[in-house]
């Protein structure tokens, strides 16, 4: 009994060295994104070295990379985090009970024109590191646009079960507002247009695609 005893409390102190451990792996993780991203908002991805990072960590290079293998790595945990920030938000809309679906359509496209405009504006940077991503890691943003297109499934499935939206192809219908909506968040655009004409343009966009899909006609 005694052996037993032994070893279940060595199975719980186990436990609950790996769960510390882990912990502290994720404050590290999170002092580095900090720190990077301090670097990133200041001088930019391109001119910022894993070197600079570890110094405002105030740990050696060598130490840094057994957190990140790269810079890569650490400018794709940002980007990750730009996108998740946007995702929560964007699902929130998509979930709500008291808005029409017409309404949630263009609080979608809103809230994702702004979160794009919010950066380009007061931390340009970070929409750089983001436009770096998508070409040095793809997979990052091509993972975030295809949630986005989940969200917009999801949107358009509870607009069919309330009779608001006639959608014969969900998925792809889904995609063709994605890809209808992309000005909306792209940084190239953010200085071309005021953000009141920006929104002017997305609040009519949403209004035909509504429109469109309200059509009784519809084949």
């Amino acid at each position: 009994m005694a052996g037993l005893v032994n070893c279940k409390y060595f199975v719980e102190y186990s436990q609950d060295v790996d769960y510390s451990l882990a912990m502290i792996e994720q404050d590290i993780r999170t002092q580095i994104l900090s720190a990077a991203e301090a670097r990133f908002t200041q001088y930019g991805y391109g001119k910022t070295t894993m070197a600079e990072i570890a110094r405002d960590c105030g740990m050696s290079a060598a130490n840094l990379y057994r957190h990140y293998e790269n810079k890569l790595d650490i400018g794709a945990a940002m980007a990750g985090l730009f996108f998740a920030e946007e995702y929560r938000q964007l699902a929130k809309i998509v979930y709500r009970d008291d808005l029409t679906a017409m309404e949630k359509l263009e609080a979608f496209t809103l809230h994702s024109l702004h979160h794009c405009h919010k950066y380009f504006t007061t931390s340009p940077r970070i929409i750089e590191l983001v436009e770096v991503m998508s070409v040095q890691s793809p997979c990052v943003c091509d993972d975030h646009q295809q949630q986005k297109i989940k969200l917009l499934q999801e949107l358009l499935m509870q607009a069919q079960e309330k009779d608001e939206f006639i959608v014969n192809d969900v998925p792809a219908s889904a995609e063709a507002i994605h890809m209808a909506t992309l000005t909306f968040r792209l940084p190239m655009m953010m200085p071309r247009y005021t953000l009141v004409e920006l929104e002017k343009g997305a609040r009519t966009l949403c209004q035909m695609i509504a429109m469109g899909l309200q059509d009784k006609n519809t084949k």
